[in-house]
């Protein structure tokens, strides 16, 4: 069963567990198969091309999805805290405490 989920287009970006799957709805076609992300997928959301990823064992990670065959990792921001959701427009996640930051670009 799916954790995580959000639609952009003809795409589907589905969480399940630590796996990320980008799939074309109108083919069923997965792109990359499964992707094994850093944790649990706790959320995702799409903004415009991106598409952004939260793993409750503390990442956040940034993807961009112009060409959702062809995805790019953007970045993976480590922090020594658990995110729950991602709210992008307000460039805000709800997060707990305590905080480290360690950012991999």
């Amino acid at each position: 069963m799916a954790n995580a989920l959000d639609k952009q287009g003809d795409y589907i970006f589905l969480g399940d567990g630590g796996l990320l799957s980008i799939s074309k709805i109108s083919t069923g076609h997965t792109f990359g198969s499964r992707l094994k992300m850093p944790g649990v997928i706790t959320d995702i959301m799409v903004k415009d091309n991106f598409l952004y990823v939260a793993c409750d064992n503390t990442c956040f990670i940034a993807i961009n999805i112009i060409e959702p065959e062809n995805s790019i990792l953007m970045g993976i921001v480590y922090l020594n805290y658990l995110i729950r959701q991602i709210v992008v427009d307000n460039t805000l996640f709800s997060l707990e405490l305590p905080v480290e930051i360690k950012i991999n670009i």
